[in-house]
């Protein structure tokens, strides 16, 4: 290569397109295109044949799938922390962040299913899936194999990489997997408060190790599984069912972890990372509101039972 460019590059390049016309589409083609009718082509009546694309399933495409649903999920996540966030500043409502956070959630549903049959078609499923997405996020952060899998480790996880696999939804779908060997027809799963430790909303999340990190989600989620199977158990005609309740019910007839519970879990973890001491805050203002409108609808019964109309 030369070390410097021709004087006059631009002349040149218009040089080489002074052959090429420019031809404008006639009137009448443009009409017949504005009056086609508006309907979908069918097969030729002599091709019997069927065409349709093939599926593509190699596990490059089915990470490259993965990897454009991750990003569209992780953008859903990051409008619901930005109301969380909002309403732990005391800009939105308790009741609102509800229903925009379960929307946005069951928007999420509705992509998941579109890419689950292509996941689920991999070997192992959607933990095979995860499990070579979270690889391959480590291998690019400069991390070795052997670094993400520990083979002396208690639980097979290297907790220095706990933000990557938080990330890679890893940390929801692990603590998930756990509780299906506890998770028993006709049975409800006791976890004592403090049998993983204290949850402690006051100290400084971003100041704690990975396995610290891991413990607290470990305190937040487990607990609230079994409140949820107790609901599913005891009241099975629950008359208010949010995203998630939704999708415990279907874990706990068949407990097998889909990729639509691993995101719901992993939004609960996600609020109370953002919320920390305001949770508690937010929960007695709840409970207030519904004693008044509880109080205020007993005394309104109660009056109308003493009331009389003479005809």
């Amino acid at each position: 290569m030369g070390d410097t460019a021709p004087k006059d590059s631009s002349k040149d390049l218009s040089n080489r397109f002074a052959a090429l016309t420019v031809n404008e589409p006639s009137q009448a083609f443009l009409e017949e295109f504005r009056n086609a009718p508006h309907e979908r082509p069918v097969p030729r009546d002599e091709d019997p044949a069927s065409y349709e694309a093939e599926p593509q399933t190699s596990i490059e495409d089915v990470l490259f799938a993965f990897t454009v649903l991750v990003n569209d999920l992780d953008r859903i996540q990051s409008q619901i922390e930005w109301i969380w966030s909002n309403h732990r500043n005391r800009k939105f409502d308790l009741a609102d962040a509800a229903v925009a956070t379960n929307t946005a959630i069951s928007v999420a549903r509705g992509m998941i299913e579109e890419v689950a049959p292509l996941l689920d078609a991999h070997d192992r499923g959607v933990s095979g899936v995860l499990n070579k997405f979270y690889l391959m996020i480590c291998l690019q952060k400069g991390y070795t194999a052997e670094q993400v899998h520990l083979t002396n480790s208690r639980d097979n996880f290297n907790y220095n990489t706990y933000d990557i696999a938080n990330q890679c939804y890893m940390v929801a779908f692990q603590l998930l997997q756990g509780f299906t060997d506890d998770l028993k027809p006709h049975h409800i799963p006791l976890v004592n408060e403090g049998m993983f430790g204290e949850y402690n909303p006051n100290s400084d999340r971003a100041s704690k190790t990975g396995q610290e990190k891991f413990q607290e989600d470990t305190i937040l989620l487990l607990e609230f599984f079994t409140e949820l199977v107790t609901v599913i158990q005891l009241i099975p005609s629950y008359p208010v069912e949010d995203e998630f309740l939704r999708e415990m019910r279907k874990f706990d007839k068949a407990p097998i972890v889909s990729f639509s519970l691993i995101i719901t879990a992993q939004v609960f973890l996600d609020i109370h990372h953002t919320m920390r001491t305001a949770t508690r805050r937010s929960f007695k203002e709840i409970v207030q509101e519904a004693t008044v409108m509880d109080n205020s609808l007993g005394r309104h019964l109660e009056f109308h039972e003493r009331l009389k109309i003479n005809h």
